[in-house]
């Protein structure tokens, strides 16, 4: 009953609007747009895909560097110790360096307080029996620029003088009467400390005395 009711009404609606289209067909147009059709579903519908939770780490490329490849050494090893002497070795002469004309030496003549006081100011040269006694008690550094010069030599400074004095009043002294001296040095890196002390051994060697030198000494 109610099937053939709908149906009635449907086709009767649908007379009224083709008989309205002979006069307006604009308006017929506007009707028809106004039905539509919804597409077809599918059984089984695609699913959405889970989207994933941003991740921590960083994204982009990564730089990959290629591992250091260290060459085989073909030579012979340093033997223990070498590396330490050859960086400590000490070279007391240039032959690439100019000669002084007129350069005095600090011989025994010339370790005089009187000439040492004369001299000063003044540079004087080492004599070759010095500078071979003075390289055995370990007097000369590595640091002080001895290979820039042809031989090894020094300025005579005022210290010098008051040593040569020192040294001289030493050695005026005699039996229970002699009288001993003793010197702290002491002044800032570079002040030249260690060239006195072997200004003072090399005049000390002048005179024939046995110099005893403790390089670096240390106490506990």
């Amino acid at each position: 009953m109610s099937q053939s009711f709908c149906s009635r009404c449907l086709s009767r609606s649908y007379l009224s609007i083709e008989s309205s289209t002979t006069s307006s067909p604009s308006l017929n147009a506007i009707q028809r747009a106004a039905f539509s059709t919804s597409s077809a579903l599918a059984k089984d519908p695609p699913k959405k895909k889970a989207s994933a939770a941003p991740s921590s780490a960083r994204t982009g490329g990564t730089l990959r560097l290629s591992k250091n490849k260290r060459e085989v050494p073909t030579g012979r090893p340093p033997a223990p110790g070498e590396r330490k002497a050859a960086r400590k070795k000490l070279v007391l002469s240039n032959t690439n360096a100019l000669e002084v004309k007129g350069l005095q030496e600090l011989n025994r003549e010339n370790g005089k307080a009187a000439r040492i006081a004369e001299l000063e100011g003044q540079v004087v040269a080492l004599t070759d029996a010095n500078v071979s006694a003075l390289r055995t008690l370990e007097a000369f550094q590595h640091t002080q620029g001895w290979n820039l010069f042809r031989r090894p030599a020094t300025v005579v400074r005022k210290e010098t003088v008051e040593i040569a004095k020192a040294l001289e009043d030493v050695e005026a002294g005699d039996g229970e009467a002699k009288k001993v001296v003793k010197r702290i040095v002491f002044g800032k890196q570079g002040s030249g400390k260690t060239v006195l002390q072997m200004q003072a051994m090399a005049m000390a060697l002048n005179k024939g005395w046995v110099v005893v030198h403790l390089p670096n000494g240390m106490s506990d």
